[in-house]
């Protein structure tokens, strides 16, 4: 399995971002910050989100936040598509919360076939990672995917690791996992806990409450027999209140029979009061109507009245006033309409008029100024002479000059150099005619003496000379025709030289004839009189352009005079009816003006002055019409006319709510005196006491001392009756009946033996599980120390081929000196990087052995030297799997390179 193209649409610094991978070393390079552990989170993202392992419910890492699109796009999305056994499949995921969702895809044929991978119920999502890599995302990070600073594997993976090969082991299948089976029966127990556990398990708070149970049954028994005790003490109280009521009941109708007399007048001052109260009650009802009077509604009407007088005086006082302010506007009108004309001009130019016809004089003596300007200019244009073309001429002068100079001093340096040559040439002609005869005559002298005398040498030294002599002659034959050439060309030069006389001559004349033009003997005088002529033109073009620009400011100040005279002759005319413009009518305008502003002023005030009065007047009127409909609502309702009638209506409604205290007073009188009875009683009992007799030895008031006592004495015993049923009501209160206590104490002890029953149970399969896995992970320990011994061999160039690991992933190693088992945390950090990372690639293979993953390597060699590095890419070179390295150095690169493997560069 490898990735084979990763498109992050949106993650971190990066947005639309394509990365191809291909089946094999993979090295992306990149500055620190350029984005490399942000590919490395993308792969890991896309694999498995960014969610806390073991949650009931989706809760998301600190990576969701940190790799967030630095743009604030709404968009946090990618694409990753990878290849499995030659079939390519795609994966989407969006990142963002609330819409978190993740799609897989065969590629090839473009089927959803997410539903084929497992769901997490916590995410609410389908796993990627978990049908073709099939590992968990702590083995993930622990394994195959190494990151800055961490090839050591965490605490976590040992649980993993020993699950993975405990489920190898069994079945080979992965999927199984003891672990998650040996954690589950785990939690089972610590679910239903134990009974020194009483807060936190279910089984140590029945134990608890089967104890507290017992404590209450114990308690209740107490409490109960403290109830029957009070219980029967209160039935002894309750006997003797009946005595008592028995004898204050027999005093009662002694008391009342002796009370006739009182009876008598009770009823004869009962029928009195009655008499009353039916006579006040005929006379309300003819004052009833006024019962439901509001007195606040007539007292506010009258309030309204005196209210609706003020008003009418306000309302008097405002059109008095009102009237003052048209006549006062009426005369302003008569001024204002004097100067009315100047309502819609610009008041502005009239606030200036005096200061504006100061500008106007200046105007006119600026304007004089540039006339006489103007006129000297003219003059002295016209009086300036032409230069008689002195200036081309002293131009042309020097140019023939120059040209007479050069054609006398160009004998030229060529023609000199010919005739040196030729003289050089002739001497050196000259010289090996010598050195040719020489050299004859010496061969002839040395070839006779050679002959003569039979000496070879001789003759040998005789032919060189003769070679001098050939050599030197052949030389001078070819000199001459080179002399007889540079002669020539020497002849024809000199023919030319008198041609340049001719043109010297032409020169000259030429230069006389425009000194003799302009009246000069030499050149000095002719350019003396070149200056004087251009400073003249200098002169002359300045007063040109002080004469153009008088002309034009002339007719722009002008125009302004024009533009000024006709604004200020217009205001003078509009006020005064005349055109003619001096200091005096722009006075009179001014003055005007101030006229015409402070009668718009007063206008405008008083209007403002008579807006308000109006308005306070129209309000008054609407207050006035408002309160005569109010007062009339009002009179209406208790028809009445004024406010006399509406007091009569207050009077009246209090004279009849006395009338009803009054009789409820007599009423209270009424059932004071009747008590309990009615008159018919009263009449009853008198009419039974004149038919029956009763006698006593006892006076009443003796009769009256005794129920005293009796009333006084029923009363603390009510109190004490009241005091006992409270304390038994409080002792029952508290208590439960014995018989659901026990009925309780039962249930919990069955539930107690079912705990019992189910511990027993969970503790024996947990024990038989982790015996059988221990057994399956100490045959497996040999398998997985050879593979890592075997890697970190390679990486360590066999200095460390007997590796050991320990049941808690703690790697130990022979020291290759005394051949100790030694603990790799007293090596370099270098060589224990190395022994973790070889225990990384050695677990994934164990683990996934089946399986080719790709592996990510994100800066994790920044501690390892160079030779270190080199054996680690030679290891990686020889895998047959992908491998994506992650680097901030060139050294991966260069290394591969040195080793000669193929890899795919990336340089972000």
């Amino acid at each position: 399995m490898y990735i084979d193209k990763m498109d992050i649409i949106s993650f971190g610094k990066y947005q639309d971002k394509e990365i191809e991978l291909t089946d094999g070393i993979n090295v992306i390079y990149g500055d620190n910050e350029a984005g490399k552990s942000t590919i490395h989170k993308f792969i890991e993202g896309m694999l498995y989100g960014f969610y806390k392992p073991y949650r009931k419910n989706k809760q998301f890492t600190t990576d969701y936040d940190r790799f967030l699109p630095w743009n604030n796009s709404n968009k946090y999305k990618g694409i990753l598509v990878y290849k499995h056994l030659g079939k390519e499949y795609r994966i989407e995921r969006n990142f963002m919360k609330r819409n978190d969702k993740v799609e897989i895809f065969d590629n090839g044929t473009g089927e959803n076939i997410t539903e084929k991978f497992e769901y997490d119920s916590a995410t609410k999502l389908y796993q990627p990672a978990s049908r073709h890599i099939g590992i968990n995302k702590s083995t993930f990070n622990n394994t195959i995917s190494i990151g800055q600073l961490s090839s050591k594997t965490s605490d976590e993976l040992v649980k993993e690791v020993k699950d993975s090969l405990i489920n190898l082991g069994e079945s080979k299948d992965e999927e199984i996992s003891v672990r998650n089976v040996i954690e589950k029966l785990n939690k089972k127990l610590d679910e239903i806990g134990t009974a020194g556990r009483k807060k936190t398990t279910p089984y140590g708070k029945l134990t608890e409450e089967i104890k507290n149970l017992k404590k209450e049954k114990a308690e209740a028994e107490k409490t109960w027999q403290k109830v029957l005790e009070k219980q029967e003490e209160l039935n002894n109280i309750n006997n003797n209140l009946k005595e008592m009521e028995n004898r204050k009941k027999d005093n009662e109708e002694l008391l009342d029979y002796l009370s006739k007399e009182e009876v008598k007048k009770a009823y004869e001052e009962g029928l009195r009061l009655k008499e009353y109260i039916d006579n006040k009650t005929t006379e309300l009802k003819d004052i009833e109507q006024f019962k439901d009077a509001d007195i606040e509604l007539i007292d506010e009407a009258i309030k309204k009245l005196n209210n609706l007088e003020s008003c009418k005086m306000q309302h008097d006082e405002l059109k008095s006033e009102l009237t003052e302010i048209e006549n006062y506007l009426k005369k302003q009108y008569e001024i204002y309409n004097q100067v009315k004309v100047l309502e819609d001009k610009d008041l502005n130019d009239i606030d200036s008029i005096a200061s504006q016809y100061n500008i106007y004089n200046d105007m006119v003596k600026k304007c004089n100024e540039l006339r006489d300007m103007i006129e000297e200019l003219k003059i002295n244009l016209n009086s300036e002479k032409e230069n008689n073309g002195v200036i081309e001429d002293e131009y042309e002068y020097t140019r023939l000059e120059e040209e007479r100079k050069e054609i006398k001093y160009s004998k030229s340096v060529e023609t000199e150099l010919k005739e040196q040559k030729y003289q050089d040439m002739l001497a050196n002609q000259k010289h090996g005619k010598l050195i040719s005869s020489l050299s004859f005559l010496i061969f002839v002298g040395l070839l006779v003496s050679g002959i003569i005398s039979s000496q070879i040498i001789v003759i040998a030294v005789s032919v060189v000379f003769a070679g001098v002599a050939i050599y030197t002659t052949m030389g001078y034959r070819k000199n001459k025709g080179k002399l007889d050439i540079l002669l020539n060309e020497i002849n024809r030069v000199k023919s030319a030289e008198g041609k340049k006389q001719n043109k010297l001559d032409e020169i000259v004349q030429k230069q006389n004839e425009i000194l003799k033009k302009h009246r000069c003997t030499e050149l000095i005088e002719l350019r003396r009189l070149k200056d004087k002529v251009i400073h003249m033109n200098v002169v002359h073009e300045d007063n040109k352009k002080r004469y153009t620009k008088a002309i034009n400011d002339l007719e722009k100040l002008e125009e302004e005079k024009k533009q000024k005279e006709e604004r200020l002759t217009y205001y003078v005319n509009l006020l005064l009816d005349t055109k003619n413009l001096d200091i005096n009518n722009i006075n009179l305008v001014k003055e005007k003006y101030e006229i015409f502003k402070d009668t718009r002023k007063n206008i405008n005030h008083k209007n403002e002055d008579k807006k308000n009065r109006l308005a306070k007047y129209n309000s008054i009127n609407e207050q006035i019409s408002k309160l005569n409909k109010e007062i009339k609502e009002v009179a209406d309702r208790y028809n009445v006319q004024d406010e006399k009638g509406l007091q009569q209506v207050k009077d009246k409604k209090y004279l009849y709510h006395n009338m009803i205290s009054n009789i409820n007073n007599k009423k209270e009188l009424l059932s004071r005196l009747l008590g309990d009875n009615t008159l018919i009683e009263l009449e009853q009992k008198l009419t039974k006491y004149n038919q029956v007799q009763m006698t006593t030895d006892k006076s009443k008031e003796e009769l009256l001392i005794e129920q005293d006592n009796l009333v006084n004495d029923i009363l603390h015993i009510s109190k004490d009756i009241t005091s006992y049923e409270t304390k038994i009501a409080n002792l029952q209160k508290d208590v439960r009946p014995i018989v659901d206590i026990e009925e309780d104490i039962s249930n919990k002890l069955n539930m107690k033996s079912d705990y019992d029953k189910k511990i027993k149970a969970l503790t024996m399969a947990r024990d038989a599980i982790e015996n059988i896995s221990r057994d399956i992970q100490n045959n497996f320990a040999p398998k997985l120390n050879e593979k890592v011994s075997d890697i970190i061999s390679n990486i360590t160039n066999k200095k460390y081929n007997d590796i050991k690991i320990n049941p808690n992933m703690e790697i130990l190693t022979y020291e290759p000196e005394n051949h100790e088992l030694i603990s790799i945390d007293s090596l370099s950090k270098g060589t224990i990087d190395q022994m973790y990372f070889g225990l990384r690639l050695g677990l994934i293979d164990i683990i996934k052995e089946d399986k080719s993953l790709p592996l990510i390597l994100d800066d994790c060699f920044v501690q390892y030297d160079n030779d270190r590095l080199k054996m680690v890419m030679e290891t990686l070179g020889n895998l047959d799997r992908q491998i994506i390295i992650l680097s901030c150095h060139r050294r991966e690169e260069e290394i591969l390179k040195g080793l000669n493997v193929e890899f795919n560069y990336i340089a972000l």
